[in-house]
């Protein structure tokens, strides 16, 4: 799913104990419905751990509230640079319990069906899906490169004699035009 998916991965692929002996990642009962794990008290109650891990409170948070927020955070470390940086930084600097955890849930993650597949989200979770994308600052790039070239056709159409809305509409063309070039 995500560019950093790896940075847990290689955790439980490579890390191993004072045996030598790399952990089993936990499986939540995913041999079967991916979404069924979800559910799992031991899938919950690590889920619960890792937001604890990270500062967060979740001491009154229904099993719903945790699922949304694990969809949400999941969503931003795939689809949010910055986010996607915050996550690999976590991989690889936190404690290896924590990060076996992490690992474990991110497996889960990994089976879950994609927004719009049968078992999915759908539009509840378009939301969160949007929100990293537009939050991300790499996508800011091309609009700061199509403004100058917007402001310029802006002055030019109207030093051609077109009214202030036609100038606006000539200069949002050829911002989008040379943006998406």
């Amino acid at each position: 799913m995500g560019r950093f998916i790896e940075s847990w991965d290689d955790f439980a692929a490579g890390a191993a104990d004072d045996t030598g002996t790399a952990p089993a990642l936990r499986s939540y009962g995913l041999a079967g419905d991916p979404v069924s794990a979800l559910r799992d008290p031991a899938f919950l109650q690590d889920l619960r751990e890792h937001f604890r891990d990270r500062g967060i409170d979740v001491g009154t948070w229904s099993e719903e509230m945790l699922v949304d927020r694990f969809y949400s955070d999941r969503n931003w470390a795939d689809l949010n640079t910055v986010s996607a940086a915050r996550d690999a930084y976590r991989a690889h600097t936190s404690e290896d319990d924590a990060r076996l955890r992490a690992a474990s849930l991110q497996r889960v993650w990994q089976e879950l069906p994609n927004v719009f597949q049968d078992g999915g989200r759908g539009f509840g979770g378009a939301a969160d899906i949007a929100g990293a994308i537009l939050a991300d600052p790499i996508n800011a790039v091309g609009g700061l490169a199509a403004k100058p070239v917007a402001a310029g056709a802006t002055r030019a159409a109207r030093a051609a004699g077109r009214s202030a809305s036609e100038a606006g509409r000539a200069g949002v063309k050829a911002g989008i035009t040379r943006g998406a070039a």
